[in-house]
């Protein structure tokens, strides 16, 4: 069982994973919302920029939402980072996140399915437990990915 930490920000749980920084050579802290509606994981463009992501664009990539449509870009997050454990390569889409929100990601399906999710709600958020559907302990399986797909998202390695 892995637990996380969230806090409330504009009505919606926000967790702070880590990630890993191709400019740094590091982890470094994203605040994300817990985003049980979006099929994949998005991250804000200048995060990508500053992560020193390399992103490409798909003729089939959309993001659809209240908002309407907008083409969207991918990258691949090196290594994702929940309470200590590496979780390795996800792709996420790469959008524009509104000016001034403080929030730069959101963690979407493509993680959240892999696994039983509780909350435990509080006057600041709450306490979020992930009991993995997969063998957490088995480097094999968790790194588990072919040429076109990551546990964590669609990609083809290059």
């Amino acid at each position: 069982m892995i637990e996380t930490i969230a806090e409330y920000y504009s009505a919606s749980l926000v967790i702070t994973p880590e990630i890993w920084n191709n400019n740094l050579n590091k982890f470094s802290e994203c605040k994300m919302i817990f985003d049980t509606g979006a099929n994949m994981t998005s991250i804000d463009t200048d995060l990508a920029n500053r992560a020193g992501y390399k992103t490409f664009k798909s003729s089939t990539g959309f993001i659809t939402g209240i908002g309407g449509t907008i083409p969207a870009k991918f990258a691949i997050i090196p290594n994702f980072r929940l309470s200590g454990i590496d979780f390795g390569p996800m792709c996420v889409n790469v959008v524009d996140f509104p000016e001034n929100y403080n929030v730069n990601a959101a963690l979407g399906l493509n993680f959240i399915r892999e696994f039983s999710v509780a909350i435990d709600f509080n006057d600041t958020g709450g306490i979020i437990k992930l009991n993995p559907t997969f063998d957490i302990n088995n480097i094999f399986d968790l790194y588990s990915f072919n040429l076109f797909e990551s546990r964590f998202g669609v990609f083809t390695l290059k």
